[in-house]
């Protein structure tokens, strides 16, 4: 003899109401996250004015680099 079947007893809609109160949850605890550890730098006198950071960003680097060698020593 086959074994009895078992229905799953959730509704769709129960089944969908715990997937977005799980959403939720997960949504609050990654907004939670960021506000304690991104929201603001550790160190508020640390920052650079905007134009300085831009300058860098944007300057030739490899003005900066040594030469690079095309001859290998054996």
């Amino acid at each position: 003899m086959a074994p009895p079947v078992i229905k799953n007893k959730r509704s769709p809609s129960t089944l969908a109401r715990e997937i977005s109160l799980v959403l939720i949850i997960k949504v609050i605890l990654l907004w939670l996250l960021w506000h304690f550890f991104f929201s603001e730098p550790e160190a508020k006198h640390m920052r650079l004015p905007e134009p300085q950071v831009t300058q860098h960003l944007l300057s030739n680097t490899s003005s900066n680099l040594p030469p690079a060698s095309t001859q290998h020593d054996r």
